[in-house]
């Protein structure tokens, strides 16, 4: 399966937040903030050894779990008592970081194969 675009996972925030409806497209404002919510937020991750992919490509195996975690920082820019209670907090941010750092410590980080060596 191909990995998500940053305009995907900005669209699929949208979609957490009640923003968006499923098939609906993002105004061009509201797209451009939250990827630049994901920038921040994917050097952060980075920083913190988290993030093994690139600003452009996003796994599929992480996609849902990020957009969650993507949609703790952005909230408060599109308020609605429903996503309050689900997103906004440090316990939802925690919660939803360990569930992304889980499926990120998963994958292998190696940049070429490795052999093993038997005995």
């Amino acid at each position: 399966m191909a990995d998500a675009t940053i305009q995907e996972i900005a669209e699929r925030v949208l979609q957490k937040l009640s923003v968006l409806e499923r098939g609906e497209t993002a105004e061009h404002a509201d797209q451009l903030l939250v990827m630049g919510i994901i920038a921040s937020v994917n050097e952060e991750l980075r920083d913190d050894e988290i993030c093994y992919w690139s600003d452009e490509a996003f796994p599929q195996s992480i996609k849902e779990a990020f957009s969650d975690y993507v949609a703790c920082f952005t909230v408060g820019d599109f308020p609605s008592q429903k996503n309050k209670a689900k997103y906004e907090g440090e316990a939802n941010e925690n919660r939803f970081l360990r569930k992304l750092a889980r499926l990120s410590s998963s994958r292998e980080r190696v940049d070429r194969p490795t052999k093993a060596d038997y005995f």
